[in-house]
């Protein structure tokens, strides 16, 4: 039977709500009753009451409103399944206006009515916390959605974690699993499992700041839509995605301060979908994106485009094999692309084919394609391409640095096109095997003697839960005007001083990126660890 705690001092006391509790569920060994009972439960408990659904489908009717705090738990999603049979469009499950609501261990199905518009909408609160729960089989009913779980406005400081969300929208451009709009903050959505969407998995938009999207799998989705795996869109900020694995695409759109590492983007179960992006940036600055590893199935690898300014941004240790198109095109249009270093990236085995975006321009591993400022290639490989290593193509490139960098065996040239700017540096690059030619640039505008070693000064022994400040020695104001860090965990950070605390123990690798105003920069590095 149904029963609702009471959450009192020193513990929860069950109060039985009795008969009435009972109505509607269609529960182990019962018979149906079409009464609406878990509206009933709901609209009767007590603020901050426990609502325990037993095993058992309940039919819904109409939305379910929740307006105060409340908990909703059941025995399992696999146990307690509250399904759709509304006759009109609505959503399942609205949360508006209250805060510190909890729905845990139970099925929201759609059960594949049309009716249904959206799965979960929130709005107006915080410290929500959505967990264990499965959300499925919602194809749709209006212009924008369905959405599995959709944080509609000002939803803050809310978990939502090990859900399993499927089969949502997979016919509309904007079927999703998770998007959280307007006004969001603070929210995490962690170790969720979601697939077959027809736009994407995870989205935030207008705004939505501070928010951890981290272990999640995403996959099967851009049926109707782009593909987009993850994406954080429209004038954020403080964005970190770590750790997720997704078919296709992570998009940066409009973003301040975001941190993007240690993602496995695997390309589709399905070889003959292939998506556009592996990784994007888009309209953003003081990014960072690292140790994210593609494996085959997309058709750009890094992208930098669009027409806002773009600018610092920091790509360390990626590794982009197999795409279809291009290893990495940068792109920057009207507003350019600003100061970023590429550090020990691959870019390996770009192939060019039919199935390529643009087949007659495929196949490069490290693609310029027009107004580039302040580029620094560093120690990447870029091996083993369909076409030439290194494309210049395009206006406006400009104060582009290459050291170090291994270039080799690829079927074009080292190097495609020509360089037109008054500002070059290539040094101490390893260029053979490839077939098109070992060529190489010819430095020039820069001044090339070396910009003065810096290093990483740590302030204290590093503790977790103790704040920590990290220093730049040899930095010199005069000749650097700007330091993006990158500290392995949180978000970038700017100056040549930057204070972190740490939350988990373990060895994490620091880099700060020192920019002169005339587009060089010169790479600090440290592995420093941890301890409780």
């Amino acid at each position: 039977m149904f029963a609702v705690s009471k959450q009192i001092a020193g513990g929860i006391g069950p109060l039985m709500w009795g008969v009435l509790l009972l109505l509607g569920a269609r529960t182990e060994g019962a018979t149906a009753n079409p009464l609406p009972s878990v509206h009933a439960l709901v609209e009767a408990a007590e603020r901050g009451a426990v609502v325990e659904l037993p095993a058992g489908t309940f039919e819904l009717d109409r939305p379910l409103v929740i307006d105060k705090p409340l908990s909703l738990v059941g025995r399992g999603k696999d146990r307690t399944v509250l399904r759709s049979t509304a006759g009109e469009a609505g959503v399942m499950l609205i949360v508006r206006n209250v805060s510190g609501v909890r729905l845990v261990r139970f099925t929201l199905d759609g059960a594949g009515n049309r009716h249904v518009s959206q799965g979960i909408v929130l709005s107006n609160g915080s410290g929500h916390r959505l967990e264990e729960l499965c959300i499925r089989d919602i194809p749709g009913s209006g212009d924008f959605g369905p959405h599995g779980i959709y944080a509609s406005a000002n939803v803050t400081d809310s978990v939502f974690a090990c859900l399993e969300i499927r089969n949502i929208g997979r016919d509309s451009e904007w079927g999703a699993g998770i998007r959280i709009g307007k006004g969001g903050q603070g929210n995490a959505i962690v170790d969720n499992d979601l697939s077959g969407f027809g736009r994407g998995g995870i989205l935030t938009t207008h705004g939505s700041t501070d928010t951890r999207i981290v272990r999640n799998r995403v996959r099967e989705f851009g049926f109707a839509g782009p593909g987009l795996g993850i994406e954080v869109w429209g004038s954020g900020r403080r964005v970190v995605i770590e750790d997720n694995s997704v078919d296709h695409w992570i998009s940066v759109d409009g973003q301040e301060d975001v941190a993007v590492r240690r993602n496995a983007i695997t390309g589709a179960a399905d070889p003959a979908r292939i998506g556009s992006y592996v990784l994007e940036l888009v309209n953003s600055q003081r990014v960072v994106m690292t140790d994210n590893v593609a494996s085959g199935g997309n058709q750009i690898g890094i992208s930098v485009s669009n027409r806002a300014r773009k600018d610092l941004a920091y790509w360390a240790r990626n590794r982009m094999a197999g795409c279809q198109t291009w290893g990495a095109q940068i792109q920057g249009e009207e507003g350019g692309a600003h100061r970023m270093y590429f550090y020990r990236n691959v870019f390996e085995e770009t192939r060019k084919s039919d199935r390529s975006l643009y087949p007659g321009a495929a196949g490069h591993g490290f693609r310029f394609n027009g107004n580039a400022f302040g580029m620094v290639v560093h120690a990447n490989q870029i091996v083993g391409n369909r076409g030439a290593g290194i494309q210049l193509g395009g206006p406006n490139l400009d104060r582009l640095a290459f050291i170090e960098n291994v270039v080799q065996d690829n079927d074009g040239p080292a190097v495609a096109g020509a360089f037109r700017g008054d500002h070059v540096l290539w040094r101490a690059n390893d260029v053979s095997g490839n077939q098109g030619g070992d060529n190489a640039l010819t430095s020039k505008g820069f001044d090339e003697r070396s910009l003065p070693d810096l290093a990483i000064r740590v302030s204290a022994d590093l503790k977790t839960g103790k704040p920590v400040t990290f220093e730049l020695e040899g930095f010199d104001p005069a000749r650097f005007s700007e330091v993006l860090w990158d500290l392995d965990h949180g978000v970038p950070r700017a100056g040549r001083t930057v204070e972190h605390t740490y939350d988990r123990p373990g060895p994490y690798r620091i880099a700060a990126i020192a920019w002169t105003p005339h587009g060089q920069a010169t790479l600090a590095e440290a592995t420093l660890t941890v301890t409780d």
